[in-house]
């Protein structure tokens, strides 16, 4: 375990991004090395694009941090040159310093890169210095921006260099995020199903709002690596155009299902809550099991879809969209049944979920064997 999370993609471009940079830091000079290597390696994303978003948070988070250190270092120098021997002033000076910068961390939201901000505050203004040296906090002021786009330039270099060749394992690893996400919701339907529990039921519409949001991150991750393609040289994109269409196709697919699996959940809820009040069935309890049934079904159509994933095998997809419907024998049963008035309604509303949920998953097993097929070529 250990090895192969030393393998991982962003860890070997850490290591080649903090090489180069303690070379040419060493080659230029600079006094304190550390600086240019720990914004290397900070620098460093999954793709060229977070990386550039990396840089420019790091990039204004160190401005601001040098203009708060500067003023900070003038009233330094006021204490020293009046001679007014303030006990502890300086170090009063520095950690407001450090409060401001926390304070400009919070308002941008620039979490991330809070310790880089403190770090150009401490080095500027609270390493020992020879107070008369002439315009030493400029100096050291012109030295931590030069460390941070030195190293910053070498972590963009690598990540557009090299980024490519992780498209396909980052898209694997979005397309299993979104089919993990959803794949909570269809496990606690068919339980819902299983026990006819209302209860359970409104714990989906709870976990829908962190599938959704898991959705919307998958996407978010998806259109940036869309944008990445557009500017880089077609040797070193990894993973093509047609591609990234098929996988946007399917994450609208699986939010569909979400979307159905709600609406399923809801009208459920809606037939356990009448069947409490009335005290009696509703339905017979072969058509409760005739339910259930299509949603362990459905459960394992979605589980065949995550192992062909998981396995990078296109065959085991191959036909699942001729296989016969899941939902075709409750559907003969609804044309039959006596139910009428509410029930009846409820029953068709989740029915028709059922088979929303049904097309959508066939849909999206389609044009994942599709992807798969293009990244076999």
């Amino acid at each position: 375990m250990f090895l192969r999370g030393f393998t991982h993609f962003r860890v070997v471009k850490t290591v080649l991004a903090a090489f180069i940079t303690f070379i040419l830091a060493d080659t230029i000079g600079l006094s304190y090395i550390i600086f240019p290597v720990l914004a290397a390696c900070f620098c460093i994303r999954q793709t060229f694009l977070s990386s550039l978003r990396r840089f420019s948070e790091e990039f204004k988070i160190t401005v601001m941090a040098t203009m708060v250190a500067m003023l900070a270092g003038g009233l330094i120098e006021f204490n020293f040159f009046l001679e007014l021997d303030l006990p502890f002033l300086d170090f009063l000076v520095i950690a407001l310093a450090l409060g401001v910068v926390v304070m400009l961390v919070l308002y941008f939201g620039w979490y991330d890169s809070s310790l880089i901000g403190m770090l150009t505050v401490l080095y500027i203004l609270g390493m020992e210095a020879d107070m008369e040296a002439e315009n030493l906090f400029l100096l050291r002021a012109f030295i931590r921006l030069g460390s941070v786009l030195l190293g910053s330039f070498i972590a963009l270099l690598i990540d557009y260099l090299f980024s490519g060749f992780e498209y396909k394992r980052l898209f694997r690893k979005r397309i299993m995020q979104a089919l993990s996400s959803l794949d909570k919701m269809v496990e606690l339907f068919v339980e819902a199903l299983m026990f006819r529990s209302g209860i359970m039921m409104e714990k989906i519409l709870d976990l829908m709002v962190e599938t959704q949001n898991m959705l919307n991150y998958v996407t978010g991750k998806v259109e940036d690596l869309e944008k990445e393609l557009d500017f880089r040289p077609a040797d070193i994109r990894g993973i093509s155009p047609e591609q990234v269409v098929k996988i946007q196709r399917l994450l609208r697919d699986l939010r569909l299902i979400g979307f159905q699996l709600e609406a399923g959940a809801i009208n459920f809820t809606q037939l356990m809550v009448i069947t409490e009040e009335k005290g009696e069935e509703m339905l017979p309890e072969t058509d409760y099991c005739s339910i259930s049934r299509q949603g362990r079904l459905l459960a394992q159509l979605l589980t065949v879809i995550q192992r062909a994933v998981e396995e990078g095998n296109p065959a085991i997809l191959e036909g699942i969209e001729d296989t016969g419907s899941p939902t075709q024998d409750f559907r003969q049963f609804l044309q039959s049944c006596q139910i009428e008035g509410e029930v009846r309604f409820m029953v068709t509303d989740l029915l028709s979920a059922l088979n929303r949920i049904e097309y959508h998953l066939k849909n999206a097993a389609v044009l994942l064997r599709e992807y798969l097929l293009l990244i076999e070529k």
